[in-house]
C-alpha cells in the first residue's frame, strides 16, 4: 500500500511553499506541526524496526499534541465565544490529564485517543453545523478551507475511534488486511485522506487582509 508518510511529507512541503499566504494567520502553525509529525513519524519508524525498541513515548507526547492542535485550529475557525469558552475548559483538562499519564506511566494510553478523537468528531460536526446554520459565504477561501480540514479530520478520528474501540477484538481474531493488523492499516489509509484534505486547504487559503 502506499505509505502515508508520503502525504503527511506533501501537506509539510504544500506548508512550506504556502509561508507567505499563511503567515500572519493561525494557519501559519501547520508548518511546525506538520514537521514535528513528520520527524516523530519517522523516527519512531526507524527506532521500532531498526532497534525492536517501544515507541510508546514518541506516541504518548505526538497524540495529546495533535488533538491539542486541531483544537486551536478549530478554535479559530468558530466564532461563538460561548462555545469557545467550554472547548478551553474541556481542553485544558484533557491536556493536564495527558501530561499526568505521560509523567506516571510509559505506555501509550488508548482510552485518552479514543476520547481526543471523540473530541475532534465533535469539533469538526460543531464546524460543519455553524456553516449550514449560520447560512456564511461558503466561496470565502477562510469558509473552504474550514471545511477541508473539518472533513479531513473528520474521517480520519472516526475511523481510529472505531478501530481503536476495537482492539482487543482486533488482537483477538488477528484481524489484518495483506499482512498489516486492521489497527495499523486503517490509521495509514485515513491518514492519506487527511493529509489530503489538509494540503486542498493550505492551497486554498488566501493571505489575511487583516490581522
Amino acid at each position: 500500500m502506499i505509505n502515508a508518510y508520503y502525504f503527511e511529507f506533501l501537506a509539510l512541503c504544500v506548508a512550506i511553499f504556502s509561508y507567505a499566504k499563511l503567515k500572519n494567520s493561525f494557519m501559519v502553525w501547520f508548518i511546525p506541526f506538520l514537521l514535528f509529525t513528520f520527524i516523530s513519524e519517522i523516527s519512531s519508524d526507524i527506532i521500532y524496526r531498526k532497534y525492536g525498541l517501544a515507541t510508546d513515548w514518541i506516541y504518548n507526547i505526538l497524540s495529546p499534541l495533535t488533538i491539542v492542535f486541531y483544537g486551536y485550529i478549530f478554535y479559530s475557525f468558530i466564532d461563538k465565544k460561548k462555545f469557545k469558552h467550554m472547548f478551553l475548559f474541556a481542553g485544558l483538562i484533557y491536556l493536564l490529564i495527558n501530561i499526568y499519564v505521560v509523567l506516571t506511566s510509559s505506555k501509550f494510553n488508548i482510552t485518552l485517543l479514543i476520547i481526543g478523537a471523540l473530541i475532534q468528531i465533535i469539533l469538526s460536526c460543531y464546524y460543519f453545523y455553524s456553516c449550514l446554520l449560520n447560512d456564511i459565504d461558503l466561496n470565502s477561501y477562510k469558509v473552504k478551507s474550514g471545511l477541508w480540514i473539518a472533513s479531513g479530520v473528520l474521517v480520519f478520528f472516526a475511523g481510529i475511534s472505531i478501530v481503536y474501540s476495537l482492539l482487543d477484538f482486533i488482537r483477538e481474531h488477528h484481524l489484518n488486511i495483506g499482512g498489516v493488523a486492521l489497527y495499523n492499516f486503517v490509521p495509514r489509509c485515513l491518514s492519506i485522506i487527511l493529509y489530503t484534505c489538509i494540503s486542498i486547504a493550505l492551497l486554498k487559503w488566501k493571505k489575511p487582509q487583516e490581522i
